[in-house]
């Protein structure tokens, strides 16, 4: 017997005639009573019913003079009911198979429970055999009942749905599977237990690309594959998937591996036996390369004489002053420079070797599993685009973009009581300088390039001072210019970008002081000692390079740029990090708006096999305005600020308003048209975020920046090697050949970098912590900050965190000097958790006044969105549970973010209980650190 969840027959049936009335009913008592004996007879007998009740409708409407929208809305539900009836009968005793056929589409289309119930009736004796059955059942399935996890055992959910679906038992969660009104009875009845429901995989066909190019897989390619799992992944189950003859290469989601897999039969082998696992499909290359930029690259002419060169010129500056401006530009792409990365070093030569093979040029081969591929001058630029998307074992491939650069008052706004107070030094004051630290800048140079004659604020700080060249580091063409492998000393002599960012970071204002100023320029961490590493070169240009660039990009090349940047960024860490560094500035990025591109993929990749090395990376000043109502448009933060494991800064508003009554209006009109913000001044109020500062979220839909600093009108240290006449956005009249004022979220990302030091030393030496990992560092810094109540928000920005600010403005004295009622508690946890392990801590609160605070932060393993999962549980001395990241209490764990938090504003007094859960680790054991704050004792 089918459970009678079918409608009765409605009361709009009593207009039929008695006679078909009496078919209905009977026949209806039987599809809910005896399906299996419906037969040819009871078809027959529906269809005569449905005729003659149509006939018996118009009839009606001729009598009763039925006005034409009430006949209508009466005839479609005593039709639609008959032949519901008449459709299931049909399931049931079909006239030939394509009758059975079109009513189980029918009832797909329907796809309710009863439907349900009723296809899987059928399946124990069906009249025809049909593929179409047991599809109808999945896609109604697919649509009713949802794979969840739900945190408690399988006894407990049983107690509450005897016959609820388990698919899984783990230890610390069940997988199930439920319906809609299951996970209502169980919100209602436990509201504590909390409920995920698993997102289905994403199965790609096609080639991802940044545009709208589909590249098709060959037919007969033996491709490394993607294993999707429908559950969490054990890493029992990853053993017996390499036991089978695989190589896992690397996981790419939380519940996704590729693997290489020799041959077709070892794929149906995994299938058959290894528990969770959906699916397994090729894998599909990440790209971003937009085909438009592989047409018509290179305009320069062949064989030209000086004379012609010139004459190219100069049309061409003609024709790029009269048109628009080229949108190449705008993300500064390198046409025809394409990055291939390869999962594996064999995978890399083999490609190699194909493409040479086929007369397309390698560029260059940085690393082990990189391909730098010069099409630009190919006949087809697009073909052999496609001929590289189509390489075994690529991973990604790119356009490659060039990247872009992007104060004693800012000091006090994120470290007071922290650093000593002047003029009026307090006794409460932790007098924190950075001793002992070592902070890597990554910039454009540092004032004269020698250490013996640099600025004085450096004076015996500067432990190393080197400078990257042109080869092989960049893409700068040879053909193009005349210097290919040229390195400039790491003079600041363009900008002072690069020595003005270190002043902010640790410079101590000893020329200040030498010259009996009162008011002193000083970093935030004034003890600690300088790596730095000059990103910028001076290229000369030969006249066909100029001709290609004002071609491309729409005008004259630039003199000087940052093509230093090695092409993989482990280089430049590496480099730091051997040098005693533990913390990198840079100030710098790619306008690759929310992209997760290979940038940021090395720099996580490297975090990653460096937990103690924290990377402080610009958001970028990209924030502009669309809307006179909407406030600064979401989506402008760059790479790599997009990766997982650094610490991206935004920027707030400096006080200097005495100083400065310039508005943004003024200085960018084009990106900033509307009032309030048009008029808003840039230095006004120190709880406004600067207009111009770049904003998330990213393309997965993670928060970022992660934090904000002062970023208008810092006080800094001036290059000694700049016109003299350059002040960048303001001089500093007391000493204006030795500081100066800039802004942007570069100015805010060393003011932060300098707090990670003050941060690592208040550790090693108060908290003989002597090797914290970055992890912790960067929690203690998004702990410690704080919500600004920003006057001209986007309607988005509501939520806490938000794509703005982040976690908020650094307030370093919240947790390394806090108030004598608040304990703040560290936990670093090198010991990591594996799948569907936890860890549990037990403190005692002891007022509900003191708010309790909770951050996790933990390092991921490297790629797209989020693959480590780890989720953060607080649980009160009554039972109530506050999950990280959610602040509406809406019971969802995060699965986006490796930054949770937990704010409980008046804390139950008692026993609390902190839970830091495995949910997905499929790259582990992942370690994390806690930051604790409230009125407490920790066990």
């Amino acid at each position: 017997m089918i459970k009678k969840t079918l409608a009765s027959p409605p009361k709009e049936i009593e207009i039929i005639a008695d006679e078909q009335r009496e078919i209905l009913e009977r026949i209806y008592q039987k599809v809910i009573e005896q399906p299996g004996d419906l037969n040819q007879q009871d078809q027959i007998a529906m269809g005569k019913c449905l005729d003659e009740s149509v006939k018996t409708l118009d009839k009606v409407r001729g009598e009763k003079n039925i006005k034409l929208d009430d006949f209508n809305s009466l005839s479609r539900t005593v039709r639609f009911y008959i032949e519901t009836i008449q459709r299931i009968v049909t399931l049931f005793a079909p006239s030939d198979e394509s009758d059975f056929e079109k009513a189980l589409m029918w009832m797909n289309e329907l796809g309710g429970e009863y439907e349900l119930k009723v296809l899987e009736k059928i399946t124990e004796k069906p009249p025809y055999k049909s593929d179409l059955l047991n599809v109808a059942i999945e896609k109604i399935s697919a649509r009713l009942y949802k794979r969840c996890r739900i945190y408690c055992s399988e006894d407990q959910v049983r107690t509450i749905i005897p016959e609820i679906g388990i698919i899984r038992s783990y230890k610390h969660f069940v997988i199930v599977s439920v319906n809609l009104s299951m996970i209502a009875k169980i919100k209602e009845l436990y509201p504590g237990y909390i409920i995920e429901i698993l997102s289905s995989m994403e199965i790609r066909s096609d080639f991802e690309s940044s545009t709208n190019l589909k590249l098709k897989l060959k037919k007969g390619t033996m491709r490394d594959q993607v294993i999707y799992f429908n559950m969490p992944i054990l890493d029992d189950w990853k053993v017996q998937i390499e036991n089978l003859g695989t190589t896992i290469l690397r996981p790419i989601g939380r519940r996704e591996i590729v693997v290489s897999v020799p041959n077709q039969d070892i794929i149906q082998q995994i299938k058959d036996n290894v528990e969770g696992v959906e699916n397994i499909k090729p894998y599909i290359p990440r790209i971003r390369v937009n085909p438009q930029n592989l047409q018509n690259i290179d305009q320069t002419p062949v064989n030209a004489t000086e004379e012609e060169l010139k004459k190219a010129i100069a049309q061409a500056r003609i024709k790029a002053a009269s048109s628009q401006s080229n949108t190449r530009r705008k993300k500064n792409t390198v046409p025809g420079i394409l990055i291939a990365d390869f999962f594996t070093e064999d995978d890399r030569n083999q490609g190699a070797n194909e493409l040479e093979n086929k007369g397309i040029r390698i560029a260059n081969r940085p690393g082990k599993t990189t391909l730098v591929i010069d099409v630009s001058k190919d006949a087809n630029a697009l073909e052999s685009f496609e001929n590289i998307a189509q390489l075994t074992g690529l991973q990604s491939l790119e356009e490659e973009t060039i990247p872009r650069l992007f104060n004693e008052q800012a000091r006090y706004i994120i470290a007071e009581k922290v650093i000593t107070s002047n003029p009026d030094p307090q006794t409460t004051d932790l007098d924190l300088t950075g001793q002992g630290e070592k902070i890597a800048i990554a910039d454009t140079g540092l004032d004269t390039g020698d250490i013996e004659t640099i600025h004085p604020d450096f004076k015996d700080r500067v432990e190393f001072l080197g400078s990257y060249p042109i080869v092989p580091t960049t893409l700068l063409r040879e053909e193009y210019i005349s210097n290919f492998g040229h390195q400039d000393p790491p003079i600041d002599q363009h900008s002072g970008h690069g020595t003005h960012v270190s002043g902010s970071a640790l410079g101590d204002g000893t020329f200040a002081e030498e010259l009996g100023i009162s008011v002193k320029p000083t970093g935030m961490a004034t003890k600690a000692k300088l790596i730095f590493q000059a990103l910028e070169q001076m290229p000369q240009w030969n006249l066909q390079g100029i001709l290609w660039y004002i071609n491309t990009y729409g005008e004259m090349p630039p003199k000087s740029g940052l093509y230093g940047i090695p092409l993989n960024l482990k280089d430049l860490f590496q480099e730091a990090y051997d040098q005693g560094a533990r913390i990198h500035s840079n100030s710098w990025g790619r306008s690759n708006f929310g992209e997760y591109d290979r940038r940021a993929f090395q720099l996580d990749q490297f975090v990653w096999q460096h937990k103690d090395f924290l990377v402080v990376v610009a958001a970028g000043n990209d924030g502009e305005q669309n809307s006179s109502t909407m406030g600064i448009d979401p989506g402008s933060v760059n790479s790599p600020g997009t990766a997982k494991n650094c610490l991206t800064v935004g920027a707030s508003e400096n006080q200097r308003h005495a100083q400065f009554s310039d508005t943004y209006g003024q200085w960018w009109p084009d990106q900033f048209p509307y009032d309030p913000i048009k008029s808003d001044k840039m230095a006004d109020c120190i709880d406004d975020i600067a207009a111009f500062s770049s904003r998330g979220p990213c393309e997965d839909g993670r928060y970022k920046p992660d934090v904000i600093a002062p970023g208008t009108f810092i006080l800094s240290t001036r290059s000694s090697q700049i016109a003299s006449n350059h002040f960048a956005w303001g001089a500093f009249t007391p000493a204006k050949r030795h500081y100066m004022y800039m802004g942007g979220t570069s100015m805010a990302t060393p003011l932060v970098a300098g707090s990670a030091a003050l941060v690592r030393q208040y550790l090693r030496e108060q908290q003989k912590i002597s090797n914290p990992s970055s992890a912790l560092v960067k929690g203690i810094l998004i702990h410690s900050a704080q919500l600004i109540n920003y006057r001209y928000k986007h309607p988005s920005s509501d939520q806490w965190p938000n794509n703005e600010q982040g976690w908020g403005r650094i307030n370093l004295s919240l947790v390394l000097n806090p108030p004598s009622s608040t304990k703040v508690k560290f936990i670093d946890e090198w010991e990591g958790l594996r799948t569907d392990e936890s860890r549990r801590y037990q403190l005692m609160i002891k007022s509900s006044v003191v708010p309790l605070k909770v951050t996790l932060v933990y390092t991921d393993y490297p790629g797209e969105g989020l693959v480590n999962n780890l989720n953060l549980r607080l649980t009160s001395p009554t039972g109530r549970l506050y999950l990280g990241n959610d602040f509406e209490q809406q019971g969802k764990p995060d699965e986006i973010n490796n930054v949770e938090g937990v704010v409980v504003k008046s804390p139950e007094i008692g026993e609390w209980t902190i839970t830091v859960i495995g949910s997905d680790i499929p790259e582990g054991p992942q370690d994390y650190a806690l930051v604790i704050s409230s009125e407490i004792e920790v066990n």
